[in-house]
């Protein structure tokens, strides 16, 4: 499988996992695609769509309106800056 054909299957699994399954599971799911994948910038979207679906409206840390989004914003913005700098990525 090429790298655009293996993005592409990850996409849809981290779409499906959104829909279905918990926070704590897709946004670490999102943040290793961000980091394996260049410029995945749908794990972003799939962020904003997650907070517009199943954002939070009560709790200590969940009060934050894009609270999804602003981690994984930052972990796409970290991943751009030091992705040349990690050595076991080889595209």
């Amino acid at each position: 499988m090429t790298l655009q054909t293996k993005s592409i299957v990850y996409t849809v699994l981290a779409s499906v996992a959104v829909v279905f399954l918990p926070w704590y599971v897709y946004v670490p799911l999102l943040c290793v695609g961000m980091i394996v994948f260049h410029n995945f910038i749908e794990a972003v979207v799939l962020a904003v769509i997650a907070d517009l679906l199943f954002g939070f409206t009560g709790g200590s840390v969940m009060t934050i309106k894009y609270f999804t989004t602003s981690i994984i914003g930052i972990v796409f913005l970290l991943s751009v800056v030091f992705r040349d700098k990690l050595r076991f990525i080889n595209d």
